[in-house]
């Protein structure tokens, strides 16, 4: 039995041309599985794996996931793996 938790609402659309990201250093499909369809994903209550369950359970599983902002924090062109000092002020 799967637990059903409800979450805020998010905003989904699928994007027209796939975005330039850097190449994966693992191929995870390839020409045989077919056409790749990538979504843009816009979350206000992020709970454990739930892009991967949304997508999951409309028979569309999520193949990579790619952070671009954390709040008003856009990740730009920082490549996986740096890290980057921030001005917070609370």
């Amino acid at each position: 039995m799967v637990k059903s938790t409800e979450t805020k609402p998010c905003q989904v659309f699928k994007l027209k041309e796939a975005p330039q990201f850097p190449e994966r250093s693992k191929k995870i499909r390839d020409a045989r599985h077919g056409p790749t369809s990538w979504v843009s994903i816009t979350l206000t209550e992020g709970k454990f794996r739930q892009v991967r369950k949304m997508t999951s359970a409309v028979g569309c599983p999520t193949l990579r996931l790619v952070r671009v902002r954390v709040g008003s924090i856009l990740l730009k062109d920082m490549l996986v793996g740096t890290v980057e000092a921030i001005d917070i002020h609370i």
